[in-house]
């Protein structure tokens, strides 16, 4: 199986592309130890210096830990698990998380501009953007960064300078965007996606909008 790799705006995070489809939809962060439900991920996870794992539907973002070994000679050995692992057929994703209810009103017209202007983009650096709550009395929402957007400089910068405007311009009781912190990435984890994704981050429409 062909993979091919692409640096990202994160250091620490390469995004993995194998030239095939992994999902029909479900986009899943993963922690090395918690691991169940993406057997994808448990294989990577056996690779020495991974420590966290982001699956979408055409891609895989890994994330090393600060101390592992460089790029450089590490992303051979991640190459090769995933290779082996596509060989075998096997799911990527064995659990999918509950689906939660369709929002409407504000969080609707926050889950459409997100959809269509926003995830796409992030998409392509190697992660994923999503709703975690929209508090109306201070008009703040609040959105979980994954995969290689999680802990990067950049895209919290990205998040004020771009995502914030384009927000407040399509939902006007939207006032300010900020990044979730870890509680708020884990509940939002456990409810599942929230937001079928409506392109690939190729720019491909795959699919309308739901939960």
């Amino acid at each position: 199986m062909l993979v091919f790799t692409e640096a990202t705006p994160n250091p620490n995070a390469l995004k993995l592309l194998p030239q095939t489809r992994l999902t029909d939809g479900p986009r899943r962060r993963l922690v090395r130890g918690q691991a169940q439900g993406s057997p994808l991920a448990e294989r990577l996870f056996e690779v020495e210096g991974i420590e966290e794992v982001f699956v979408a539907e055409d891609f895989v973002t890994v994330t090393r830990a600060e101390a592992a070994e460089a790029w450089a000679t590490l992303k051979v050995r991640v190459i090769a698990a995933l290779a082996d692992f596509l060989d075998e057929a096997a799911p990527a994703l064995s659990e999918t998380g509950e689906a939660t209810a369709s929002a409407s009103g504000i969080e609707g017209r926050i889950q459409a501009v997100l959809g269509t202007r926003v995830r796409p983009y992030v998409a392509g650096h190697g992660g994923d953007i999503r709703i975690a709550r929209f508090e109306p009395r201070t008009g703040t929402l609040l959105v979980v960064l994954s995969g290689a957007c999680g802990g990067c400089p950049s895209a919290r910068l990205t998040l004020k300078a771009g995502v914030e405007k384009l927000v407040m311009e399509a939902v006007p009781e939207v006032r300010r965007v900020e990044e979730a912190g870890k509680e708020a990435e884990i509940e939002t984890a456990k409810r599942g996606p929230g937001i079928k994704p409506l392109f690939t981050y190729r720019g491909r429409k795959l699919a309308s909008e739901r939960s």
